[in-house]
């Protein structure tokens, strides 16, 4: 009941972000500096507002599911299990002690 209930806000928010972006593209600005430029503008503006809220929204809806998703996961005990311990790259070879023979193979 709950999971349709959130993918209708997410269906609704999709809809009404098609219909901003649709508002976006009517009202850009497309002559130069006069009256109508700046009406233009402030109305483009408006939209990207309206964008913003929806986009935070969807950001809220989807936290919002993993939240939930994650909680309940936790109390089937899916996520008490431990995770395997990271694997660690190997030590480098120990670099054997210089004799006097290498010494020499080394400077000649």
């Amino acid at each position: 009941m709950m999971h349709a209930a959130r993918s209708e806000k997410l269906a609704g928010l999709v809809a009404a972000r098609a219909e901003i972006h649709a508002a976006i593209a009517a009202t850009m600005p497309l002559g130069t500096m006069a009256r109508d430029f700046a009406v233009q503008f402030l109305a483009a503006q408006d939209c990207m507002d309206a964008l913003k809220r929806n986009l935070r929204s969807e950001h809220v809806l989807i936290h919002e599911f993993l939240s939930t998703f994650y909680t309940q996961a936790r109390r089937c005990g899916a996520a008490s299990a431990p995770l395997p311990a990271p694997r660690r790259a190997p030590p480098p070879p120990a670099r054997r002690p210089l004799t006097r023979r290498r010494a020499r193979a080394r400077r000649s």
